[in-house]
């Protein structure tokens, strides 16, 4: 990093790129040289998705396992500097393909009110996320216009208007200072709380809050002024064009919620590694669902590229149940080749379909009992996802690759 530049403003930790500059020198056979100035900025880039384009969802509640797929980054643990590609996972309520008609492409919304809960605490502890992916992407977040205004009283009047905008702007100075958070304020009396854009400040991890067209804007329900008996409010994505459309959200009674491997220690925002094998467990109450009038989960790839960040999965509730369960070695030698074997069951009929990953990156695989030789000595995840229609469930673990210990041949001489 250019050591004249703080990577901090008023105590606050910025948001950065990462930047290469120099110039090339050209020599020609004849002639004066000549010096090109070069300059990139440049991030790695994964390509995620979800494996299941619509997840099937068994039984009025319980908890199904949507996976992962694709490229993801991984650089190394020296966190913000390494990269870790990143998701976020959301209820669906505004699928808008026509920009005449709305600035969102997609409006989610999620909460950790289960994690709080399970960890002994309680609404007013909570946190709300809202995700949004625009129409088109940004070079800075701000001056972007994403406003969310939120009816807590149910008088169908907004109390309370969250956007984004800049810590430096937000205390009246003019200039940019890259500290970009997500400012809620009471509309009556204009009094302000902040929270970090995306949930995470940018000393934490890298959640590319530039040079994209996604954002997660995270409200404090205590804020909120919300209660165990008065939890419900609404709240519209306030177009520049086209009619406002107004949803409604519970956080203590959610149609949908996220948990797994959570990106953050100690943290139940619904932001998880996006790598290939990983998975996010999805909790569902149908009723709480159409409560909300959710249409599916939306998904936020932060690390993708343009024009890929924001993905929709689409949900089926149902009476199938899936069961099956996979027979791997716990390790083998590099080269050799290893069986893979998996059953399965389901009650709703019909042939099941499976889908293998080996972990290493080489591919997957569609047969029932495939074969697959590993070149390289380590421990891999593998995964195989059993799917019956859109019902799925997904046994994995890991094995390990070792080389065989070398025989050492010695000549042995006899004593005279």
């Amino acid at each position: 990093m250019d050591p004249s530049i703080s990577t901090t403003s008023e105590g606050y930790p910025r948001a950065w790129l990462s930047e290469e500059d120099g110039y090339l020198t050209l020599t020609p056979a004849s002639g004066p040289a000549l010096r090109v100035p070069v300059y990139a900025a440049v991030r790695p880039v994964s390509a995620m998705s979800s494996l299941q384009p619509t997840l099937g969802l068994s039984g009025t509640s319980g908890t199904a396992t949507l996976d992962l797929t694709g490229r993801g980054l991984a650089t190394g643990t020296a966190y913000p500097t390494d990269i870790l590609s990143l998701v976020s996972a959301f209820e669906l309520f505004e699928d808008n393909p026509d920009p005449s008609t709305s600035d969102a492409r997609y409006l989610g919304v999620a909460s950790d009110y289960q994690y709080e809960v399970a960890n002994g605490k309680a609404l007013a502890d909570s946190t709300i996320y809202f995700g949004i992916a625009l129409q088109q992407p940004w070079s800075s977040p701000v001056p972007v216009i994403a406003d969310v205004y939120i009816d807590t009283t149910g008088d169908g009047k907004p109390d309370y208007d969250v956007t984004v905008t800049d810590l430096s702007v937000f205390s009246g100075n003019p200039v940019y200072d890259d500290v970009y958070i997500a400012s809620l304020c009471k509309i009556s009396s204009s009094t302000c709380s902040l929270l970090p854009m995306n949930g995470v400040t940018p000393d934490v991890l890298d959640t590319v809050p530039i040079g994209t067209n996604v954002m997660v804007l995270p409200v404090a329900a205590s804020d909120l002024g919300l209660t165990a008996s008065k939890s419900r409010f609404t709240f519209y994505f306030n177009r520049s064009t086209g009619t406002q459309v107004t949803h409604t959200f519970d956080p203590a009674h959610p149609g949908l919620s996220f948990g797994g491997p959570f990106a953050v220690s100690g943290s139940g925002q619904p932001i998880f590694p996006d790598l290939p094998t990983g998975s996010i467990q999805v909790t569902y109450s149908q009723p709480d669902y159409t409560a909300d009038a959710a249409t599916g989960i939306l998904l936020l790839h932060h690390h993708n590229a343009a024009g890929s960040h924001a993905e929709t999965v689409a949900t089926q509730f149902g009476a199938c149940t899936v069961t099956g369960s996979a027979s791997v070695p716990a390790s083998a030698a590099p080269g050799d080749p290893v069986s893979f074997q998996v059953s399965a069951s389901s009650t709703c009929g019909g042939t099941a379909t499976y889908l293998w990953d080996f972990g290493d990156g080489t591919g997957t695989s569609s047969l029932v009992n495939p074969t697959h030789v590993y070149a390289q000595a380590g421990t891999y995840t593998w995964r195989v996802v059993i799917s019956f229609s859109n019902f799925s469930v997904t046994s994995t673990g890991t094995i390990t690759i070792t080389r065989p210990a070398s025989v050492v041949r010695r000549r042995l001489v006899r004593a005279s």
